[in-house]
């Protein structure tokens, strides 16, 4: 059964990793197949002037043109329209990006008025339709004086051509960029977090997640005779935990035995979230930390008048190892409340004035096949009290 629920988990994933490879695959690649598919790309443009000289432009050639002054823009929009005058003098209409623009100002000498240098610009000849003919006359006087242009004589001044920049658009490249981006949000969760997931359903690894390991953590501190029913991952929100040892003596980090020692009350205290393994035997509460974190001590000496529950050991505690079994029978309270997404916050309080802070969340991952059951058990042996 608990091999079904792995190979079923594991299928899961594996058809996860293939949809969200696709989806990164599809929006990574789309941008580089349109740059890819660029027919121009490894093209040698065409001096454009020769291809004048010579009658032989025709539409739809991708060439090169020199200029070394500074476009005339004529239309203001995404890809503007120039009057463009090249190194030889001729005049030409041009569809530029105001990226080029740009670029070509930034080439300018304000002292000259000409650029340091020629800039080439690359596009294809497109044939001019009524539209562009209309702006063109319209802001003809940017380059000719007294109506020296008109509908006419244009085609005499202007040809029947105009060349389109060879370019994606602003607009066109931030849409690639955003693809990029989600293709490779895609590309990370893929993976970075389910092709892991796939090789630890594989091996069975599943770090602290593994019921295992989480069952042979808690069994450490079963006392001699119980047996672990149940036990769950939970996160700790606050611990305060006060346990009361006699004639023993603080050396170090350890209580060792000592006839003539002390009644000592040892406060553990933790307020930030760590993570917990929780168990229930027949008689006692079990904690078990998954990884080793800090808290804070402090150590009281009880005068032997008080009357509180007195442990007496006859080896070695070290604190570490202190909070982490308590008899059932002392549980006083276990308020439970929805945390939201499934879990429950546990607030444990113990006769002796201890209090656990749990959240103990609704699903334990793959490698804690038996975390719904366990949960179940855990939470109605602490709401039972000490029955």
């Amino acid at each position: 059964m608990e091999q079904d629920k792995l190979l079923k988990s594991k299928k899961k994933l594996i058809i996860l990793l293939l949809i969200y490879l696709g989806i990164a695959s599809a929006l990574i690649g789309f941008p580089i197949c349109k740059i890819l598919s660029d027919k121009n790309k490894d093209k040698e443009a065409v001096d454009l002037s020769e291809l004048v000289l010579n009658e032989n432009v025709k539409e739809g050639q991708y060439v090169k043109l020199e200029i070394d002054t500074l476009p005339r823009v004529m239309m203001t929009t995404s890809n503007e329209l120039y009057y463009v005058t090249d190194v030889n003098s001729d005049i030409y209409i041009v569809r530029l990006s105001k990226r080029t623009f740009n670029n070509i100002v930034n080439t300018l000498n304000k002292e000259t008025g000409k650029l340091n240098s020629s800039y080439q610009i690359k596009g294809i000849t497109n044939n001019i339709t009524e539209q562009v003919k209309n702006v063109a006359l319209s802001h003809s006087y940017l380059i000719f004086k007294n109506n020296e242009l008109n509908s006419d004589n244009f085609s005499e001044y202007l040809g029947t051509f105009y060349i389109k920049e060879n370019f994606a658009s602003d607009r066109t490249i931030d849409v690639y960029k955003i693809l990029v981006f989600i293709g490779v949000f895609f590309l990370v969760l893929a993976l970075g977090y389910v092709l892991p997931s796939i090789i630890k359903v594989s091996k069975g690894k599943f770090g602290i997640y593994d019921e295992e390991n989480m069952m042979k953590a808690l069994k450490k501190y079963v006392p001699a005779g119980e047996t672990l029913t149940a036990g769950v991952y939970t996160v700790g929100i606050e611990t305060q935990i006060k346990q009361v040892f006699g004639k023993c003596s603080l050396v170090g980090d350890k209580l060792i035995p000592d006839e003539n020692g002390t009644t000592i009350q040892v406060n553990k205290k933790k307020f930030a979230k760590h993570e917990v393994y929780v168990g229930i035997t027949q008689s006692y509460l079990i904690l078990s930390e998954c990884e080793n974190y800090r808290h804070y001590y402090e150590f009281d000496d009880i005068p032997d008048t008080v009357e509180t529950t007195v442990k007496e050991i006859d080896t070695d505690i070290p604190i570490a190892d202190i909070g982490t079994c308590f008899p059932l029978a002392e549980v006083q309270n276990c308020d439970i409340k929805n945390a939201g997404g499934g879990a429950v916050k546990c607030t444990v309080t113990m006769e002796n004035g201890s209090v656990l802070k749990l959240k103990i969340p609704k699903e334990g991952g793959l490698g804690m096949p038996h975390h719904t059951e366990y949960r179940e058990a855990v939470i109605s042996r602490l709401t039972s009290g000490n029955k």
